[in-house]
């Protein structure tokens, strides 16, 4: 018999239907996420979803990641990878890094090297099974660095001036208390801009002392250049027969002081102190046609040697304060009719030397104080309403020094102990004789010396400046058997640059800084959760003319003092711990 085509389907579609307890089952639908063995036979109902809104941020040197939650998972794996100095992480291979059921995580210990990237990739779990689409990763710049440096022109294009602001991005939160002071300053010199120098006055990096010469003219207004910093102080004296002049930077407008005599401010002489130079007039002190004079600059820095002024109220034992150290070297005059004097620490007691012929006095500058110095009531340093001013140098090895000697007669006698060649000498005789000086100017090692007064230059009095002192001849105003001589020495001091001074950002250096060594009062904004700071420049208070900025690429080394700029979250310091080197630096910027 044939059996119909059409009831034999139909039969065995209907036994298809049958199972053994003789129960329909309906039908189901599974969406494979892994591939995975199944032996019970059962099947997932839903796809795992990828979580979405993935993030990591740096946080002290750890890493904090959150997320989006995915769907119809139970937990998250969290995958990895160092990618260098690359942030991207389309086409790296992870590697575990840890699970979590929540949807945050916390790559501890994750910072070094400090400013490269790290990939991350989050995935969403149920047992063994994950998503496999869409899983979403970013990068993280891992450590405490600076991530970008911006210039933004506020004053006049490619100088650095008063409304120009440089903003400084951080990858993670700093702790303000670590930042700059609200009287921290900027200052720019050679091929550095400091960022946050505690330093509050003069230019860029420590003390400088020079010395040249030039040859007279008889033109007013006459630019001398050359000067390796700007002077902050500075003593002209010819060969021939003028009184040596001194001007420091707290004088205003046309004026100088003649170092000998009872003679005020007087004008035409050194007319200014400018960037790397300065101005002079015509006055035969300084500037008669074919006479030779030499200058002796210095350039003051905190700590070191400092320039100041103070106004005469006729109290006795008055202390003059705010040089910030104790003075070895004190040079004070007045503005008006009085003599220039000087005292240096090797003359004990109340005693003061003026810079022409007299004997140490008392009642003047009458002894040196932790912050400054002591005068007492002599018209000379402290007549009510009279304005005075001074310099104050502290010794230091290698910089500064003075000292005694007693003097034996003996020719060609080597005075040895300064410590260093001298640049600039001065020798005093304490019986009242000329003061002597040379600066290396005059040929370390030629017999010339000058005078303060109005003397020609002379020899056999200081004949060289040695390695280690000096040599004086046989003149009374050096060597009289049984005197006792006071000499004050000064290094030949010129200030590198990229200058050093302790900053609480860093420095930008990479370019040219010209035509200043200048500092700036500033003020610091921090913004964006304290990842950024914007800096302002402010009223320039050192140098003569706002610096020129060359357009290169500027390279931003953050500050190397422990104490400071230090991450919010667990107080590191930026950059430390960099051992695996890394793109901690630099952090660059194109400066117009």
């Amino acid at each position: 018999m044939r059996l119909n085509p059409i009831l034999f389907i139909i039969a065995a579609l209907a036994a298809a239907l049958v199972l053994t307890n003789q129960q329909i089952i309906s039908p189901v639908s599974a969406a494979f996420t892994s591939n995975q063995g199944n032996p019970s036979n059962t099947f997932a109902t839903a796809n795992l979803v990828a979580p979405t809104n993935l993030t990591a941020s740096a946080s002290g040197h750890d890493v904090a990641l959150s997320w989006s939650a995915g769907q119809n998972g139970t937990g998250y794996a969290i995958n990895g990878v160092a990618n260098g100095t690359s942030s991207n992480c389309s086409a790296v291979t992870f590697s575990a890094v840890g699970t979590t059921a929540a949807t945050s995580f916390t790559d501890a210990n994750r910072f070094s090297p400090q400013g490269n990237y790290f990939c991350y990739q989050a995935v969403t779990t149920r047992g063994s099974w994950t998503s496999t689409s869409s899983n979403p990763t970013v990068a993280a710049q891992i450590g405490f660095v600076a991530t970008t440096v911006q210039m933004i022109n506020g004053g006049v294009a490619g100088r650095l001036d008063p409304g120009d602001q440089i903003v400084i991005q951080f990858n993670q939160a700093v702790n303000t208390s670590t930042g700059p002071a609200s009287t921290d300053t900027v200052c720019a010199w050679g091929s550095s801009i400091l960022l946050a120098s505690a330093n509050t006055a003069f230019g860029c990096g420590p003390q400088g002392v020079q010395s040249g010469s030039y040859t007279g003219n008889g033109a007013d207004n006459r630019a001398i250049t050359g000067l390796s910093f700007t002077p902050d102080v500075l003593i002209i004296k010819d060969t021939s027969t003028d009184i040596a002049v001194i001007r420091t930077s707290t004088i205003s407008g046309d004026a100088s002081k003649p170092l000998v005599g009872n003679t005020g401010f007087q004008s035409n002489r050194i007319q200014s102190l400018d960037d790397f130079g300065f101005t002079i007039g015509n006055d035969a002190t300084v500037n008669t046609n074919g006479n030779t004079y030499h200058w002796i600059a210095f350039k003051a820095a905190q700590g070191e040697m400092v320039v100041g002024s103070y106004t005469g109220n006729g109290v006795d034992n008055r202390n003059i304060t705010g040089v910030g150290f104790q003075p070895d070297l004190v040079f004070v005059f007045a503005e008006s009719n009085r003599k220039a004097l000087y005292r240096p620490s090797s003359l004990t007691g109340d005693q003061t030397f003026q810079f022409d012929k007299a004997s140490a006095a008392a009642n003047i500058i009458q002894s040196f104080i932790s912050d400054g110095f002591q005068v007492g009531t002599d018209n000379q340093v402290n007549a009510s309403g009279i304005v005075y001013h001074y310099a104050a140098w502290k010794n230091i090895s290698g910089k500064t020094n003075n000292g005694t000697y007693t003097g034996n007669g003996a020719d060609n006698r080597n005075i040895t102990g300064t410590g260093f060649q001298p640049e600039y000498l001065i020798v005093n005789d304490s019986g009242g004789g000329t003061n002597v000086h040379k600066p290396a100017s005059t040929g370390s090692s030629t017999d010339t010396s000058l005078f303060f007064t109005a003397d020609s230059a002379a020899t056999n009095r200081i004949q060289q400046l040695q390695s280690n002192g000096f040599q004086v001849g046989t003149d009374a105003t050096v060597n009289t058997s049984g005197s006792t001589y006071y000499w004050t020495a000064f290094a030949n001091l010129v200030p590198a640059s990229p200058a050093s001074e302790s900053v609480s950002i860093g420095t930008l250096t990479g370019g040219t800084i010209s035509g200043c060594n200048c500092r700036f009062n500033a003020t610091y904004a921090w913004s964006n959760g304290n990842k950024t700071l914007t800096i302002t420049i402010g009223t320039r208070i050192a140098g003569y003319s706002n610096p020129t900025i060359s357009a290169a690429t500027w390279t931003f080394t953050p500050t190397t003092t422990a104490s400071k700029l230090q991450s919010a979250t667990g107080g590191f310091h930026i950059c430390d711990n960099n051992s695996g080197g890394g793109n901690c630096l630099p952090a660059t910027t194109i400066l117009p």
